[in-house]
């Protein structure tokens, strides 16, 4: 990853020349990956900021019932928006979830 510089505003660095935000969650409630992709996404673009990569890392989250969530709703919208490129979080057990162009990996 790129080194991580204060003053970036609406992102954390750059990973692969991309902007990346990195995001935790406590919750375990799958509602709260929505709150913070949604914040994200409203950060970067107030920064100025297009195809951002979000990692968020939800671990207290079971992979099924999120992947099921981000079909159901808004969720998988946010990287055909635009601003947010892709979402890779992290959840329960170490598994990964990859949100890209209206698809769930």
């Amino acid at each position: 990853m790129g080194a991580w510089r204060e003053g970036l505003g609406g992102i954390d660095g750059f990973y692969a020349g991309r902007p990346i935000q990195i995001k935790t969650l406590d919750s375990d409630r799958h509602r709260n990956v929505l709150d913070r992709a949604n914040e994200a996404e409203r950060n970067a673009m107030n920064h100025g900021y297009r195809g951002v990569s979000l990692f968020l890392r939800a671990e207290n989250i079971e992979r099924d019932r999120l992947v099921d969530f981000a079909r159901r709703g808004a969720l998988i919208l946010i990287p055909q928006q635009g601003t947010i490129h892709s979402i890779d979080i992290l959840v329960k057990n170490g598994q990964w979830i990859h949100i890209e162009g209206g698809q769930i990996r």
